[in-house]
Order: C-alpha cells, then sequence, then structure tokens
C-alpha cells in the first residue's frame, strides 16, 4: 500500500514526491550468470589427529570456536579396532616378557650360527 504524502518544489524548480510504503516480509531472488573464479576471503588449514568418517558436524559455518571445542565426532570403529589390536600386542609382548624373565639370562647367540645349525666346535 502506497500513499502519496505531498510534493513540493525545490528550489532549482525539481518537484519531489515522498511515498509511504508499508514494510513487509519475503524472500529477494536473484541469479547472476558470470563466469570466472570464486575465491574465499579466508582459509584455514586444518590438521587433525585421526582420521576416519565424520558421522557429526558442531558447530556452524562462520561460528566463532574457542581453543579445545569440539568441532566434529569421527566414527570410533576403526580407532576401537585399532586399539584392541595393539592392547592384544602388548599383553603378547608382556607375556612374551614374563616367560624370558622366567627363563633366566641366556647365552648370546654367535653371529655366525643358525638357530637349526648345531653349536660351533671347540678345540
Amino acid at each position: 500500500m502506497a500513499a502519496t504524502r505531498g510534493t513540493s518544489s525545490g528550489a532549482a524548480g525539481i518537484v519531489t514526491t515522498t511515498t509511504v510504503q508499508t514494510v513487509t516480509t519475503g524472500t529477494i531472488q536473484q541469479t547472476v550468470a558470470a563466469t570466472g573464479t570464486i575465491e574465499p576471503t579466508t582459509t584455514a588449514d586444518l590438521d587433525f589427529a585421526v582420521s576416519g568418517r565424520v558421522t557429526a558436524v558442531d558447530v556452524a559455518p562462520n561460528q566463532v570456536v574457542t581453543v579445545g571445542q569440539v568441532l566434529a565426532t569421527v566414527d570410533p570403529t576403526t580407532l576401537n579396532a585399532t586399539l584392541a589390536q595393539a592392547q592384544a600386542t602388548l599383553a603378547n609382548d608382556q607375556a612374551q616378557l614374563a616367560t624370558d624373565v622366567a627363563d633366566g639370562p641366556r647365552r648370546p647367540r654367535s653371529p655366525w650360527t643358525t638357530p637349526t645349525s648345531p653349536p660351533p666346535r671347540t678345540r
């Protein structure tokens, strides 16, 4: 709804019209067709401690973040499998160490023999 409030004549003979318009909300859509390269105004190199499938993004674009804030969540399946494998290797190595300690010190092998060759002759 537009209404004309009035007109006035300026010093140079220019007529000015004032119009009152009711404010409304809506969507403005504009399409631009152009060629070229779009470049960001700022960039950041990110480095993560782990890799994997991202299951959740915990921040919004352009959100200000703080040091230590969780930005995303990674699927822990691969990490858990790697941890279980490392724990099994550790347990195996600890068992081997316990066996070696229980057996006592061993005579060092000669670099000229293999585990299946007989011991060298002494004269």
